[in-house]
Formats: C-alpha cells, sequence, structure tokens
C-alpha cells in the first residue's frame, strides 16, 4: 500500500513540475521521497541582525549591520509618521554594503529604521523578514536628548543557582548633560531552556546547569551582552580558607562549621525571590515570616540562626547576606551571583563559588 501511494505521489510531482531530481533517483530508493528531493526553490533567505543607529551629523544619521552572507543586497524602509507606514527609501547592492547614512533630516526629530536583505533568484528578488526596528534622533549640542551611546553593567558574567532570580540594572550612556530619548530596553535570552528574561530585567534560571547569554538592546540598537551560567551555587560541595575567616572573625568561622547546610538550604529558598526582606528574632518570634509561602519551608533554620546566634538574615536584590553580630561592626557571610576573586587584604575571602565572608571593621 505503502509502495502504491508513493508511486502515485511521484507522478503527480513530476506532472506538476515539483519534482526536482530525476525520477530514477527516487525509484533506485525504493520509492522513498526525503527531504533533498524537494529542492527548495525558493530559499530561506536570512534576516540582518545587529541594525544599530547614530548621530551622524546635526541632520544626518548613520545606520550599520552585519553582513549577511550569500545575499543580493538590502533594503532600507524609514517610518512615515503621517501614515504609520514604512517606506522604501534605499536599496543597497552587494552583501558588503552594510552601512547607509540617512541625510537632510530635521535636527531633535526623532526617526525609525528597519531593514531587510533579499537575494536575486530566478530574476526575482526574494526578501528576508524584516529586521527589528530602531530610533534615533540627530541632536544638536543645545538639545537635552540624545541617542544612547552605551549600555553599562557593574558585571559582564552572573552566577545563579539552579532557581535563582536577578535583577540586572543596566545604565545606560548618553553625552553629558543629556538624556536619553528612549529608556525602553529590549531583552532575550540565548537558551529559555537554561535562563529565562523578562522585560523588567529578572533573570531567573530554570532549575537545570548550563549556560546562557542574555542580550540587552537599546532603542538605536546599541547592546549589550551578559554571560550567565547556571549551578547549584547555593549547595557548594564545602567551604574553604575558613582558617582565613577565623584570623578576622572566629565566631563567624564557628557559625559555617557549625551551620552550613542550614545556610545553604535558606540561601537555596532565598535566591528565588524577587521580594526584598529581612529576617531577625525579636519578642520571642522570628519577625519577616510569612511573606512568601516558601518561606514556611526554612522556618526552622531561620530561627536557629536568628534566635540561637543572634543572627540578622536578608535577601536584597537576589544577594543573602547573613549578618553575624560583633562589635564594633557586624561580620558578613553572603551568597550572591559574582563568582570573582576575593581580597583578603581588605577582609573579603571567597569561601565557596558565589559564597563570600566580608569582616564588618573593613567592610565598612
Amino acid at each position: 500500500m505503502k509502495k502504491i501511494i508513493s508511486c502515485l505521489l511521484i507522478t503527480v510531482l513530476v506532472i506538476t513540475g515539483v519534482l526536482a531530481f530525476p525520477l530514477s533517483d527516487i525509484l533506485s530508493t525504493g520509492g522513498a521521497v526525503s527531504g533533498q528531493v524537494f529542492a527548495a526553490e525558493a530559499s530561506v533567505v536570512t534576516v540582518p541582525t545587529g541594525l544599530k543607529a547614530v548621530k551622524a551629523s546635526d541632520t544626518s544619521l548613520k545606520l550599520t549591520w552585519k553582513k549577511v552572507k550569500g545575499v543580493s543586497g538590502y533594503v532600507v524602509y524609514q517610518l512615515n509618521p503621517g501614515a504609520k507606514k514604512y517606506k522604501k527609501i534605499k536599496m543597497l547592492a552587494g552583501s558588503g554594503k552594510i552601512t547607509w547614512t540617512a541625510k537632510k533630516l530635521k535636527s531633535n526629530k526623532v526617526y525609525k529604521f528597519k531593514i531587510r536583505a533579499y537575494k536575486n533568484v530566478s530574476g526575482k528578488k526574494k526578501y528576508s523578514a524584516y529586521s527589528y526596528v530602531v530610533s534615533a534622533v540627530p541632536y544638536t549640542l543645545k538639545a537635552k536628548k540624545a541617542n544612547v551611546t552605551a549600555l553599562k553593567d557593574i558585571y559582564t558574567s552572573r552566577y545563579l543557582g539552579l532557581k535563582g532570580v536577578k535583577k540586572v540594572d543596566i545604565t545606560m550612556g548618553t553625552d553629558k548633560g543629556k538624556v536619553v530619548i528612549s529608556k525602553k530596553l529590549v531583552w532575550s535570552s540565548s537558551n529559555p531552556s537554561i535562563v529565562k528574561v523578562d522585560k523588567y530585567g529578572w533573570i531567573k534560571a530554570q532549575g537545570k546547569p548550563g549556560k546562557a547569554k542574555v542580550y540587552i538592546r537599546a532603542h538605536n540598537g546599541v547592546t549589550k551582552t551578559l554571560n550567565v551560567t547556571v549551578a547549584d551555587y547555593a549547595h557548594p560541595a564545602q567551604f574553604t580558607n575558613l582558617d582565613e575567616v577565623k584570623k578576622w572573625d572566629k565566631k563567624a568561622a564557628a557559625i559555617i562549621n557549625k551551620y552550613s547546610k542550614e545556610m545553604c538550604d535558606i540561601a537555596a529558598v532565598l535566591e528565588t525571590t524577587k521580594v526584598n526582606i529581612t529576617f531577625f528574632w525579636e519578642n520571642g518570634a522570628l519577625q519577616g515570616v510569612g511573606r512568601e509561602m516558601n518561606y514556611l519551608s526554612i522556618e526552622d533554620k531561620l530561627t536557629i540562626l536568628c534566635r540561637d546566634e543572634k543572627m540578622t538574615i536578608s535577601v536584597y536584590k537576589g544577594c543573602t547576606s547573613f549578618i553575624v553580630p560583633g562589635a564594633p561592626f557586624p561580620s558578613e557571610i553572603y551568597y550572591n551571583d559574582f563568582n570573582g576573586a576575593d581580597d583578603k587584604k581588605y577582609g573579603t575571602i571567597k569561601i565557596a563559588p558565589c559564597w563570600y565572608f566580608q569582616d564588618g571593621d573593613m567592610g565598612v
């Protein structure tokens, strides 16, 4: 029955002219029809990426993008605000034509552009989908608003626990004395199965170890890339350098030795929340519990540390801090999304990946 269906299908393909390979090639395979048989006459044209618009002069904007191999050229489109439609304003021949300047523009007015690639196939132009839209302004020296020139973050790499959540705060650079025309950022992840990111910049690990890149794009196409690594950092194999910690704070070293499991379990729960909260013991009860139900799973551990050791435990923007009381200043054991080196000269000691001790006297 399968052979009959295959023969009927082949007959139709031959009659309609869709078949792109000799009939003998198919018959020699016993009638099997593979993906190679259907030669895609209209091959997919790749969408251009990396589109960016920057000021070229008070009345011009320079557009650049990444080269797309194998295409015949690119088309530039500009938004017509009145008609609320994009109009083709320039066609550039050649895959290497990856820059174009829009001239004779009005100063201090916002313009929007998008592009797409095309490929000449059998005398016809086949187009890619459109790129993302960029907006920019050709501003004057006295203008109050300008384009983003750079996106800045404290770290270029982030390290999250298996269920870690972290708010990434991006600073937008622009010309001195000016504000950016738009504070909107577009966020995306290279691997959503490892890390997801929302439109507000909250990155969230998805429960399994791995790596991903988080891309941030400003209104004019200026970008920033963060490298994110996910692992069970809340539960390190062991804490090290405790002899160094002991030199600075004997009580802190003793607490790490005695309560390492409790601290790790607390960190694993608190890393999942977006809420900033502080736990402490007062009036014979643990304060701070009840804001989220998942805190109940670690209430007994919080009670031990806050009641018995007089500690204060807090989470702020994804960083969990265990404050060890002491005079004149308390020390801190903290779990964060930073995994750099320590600085023992100033009392900062790395005790595990993403875990640090900070001496209170030196940390103020």
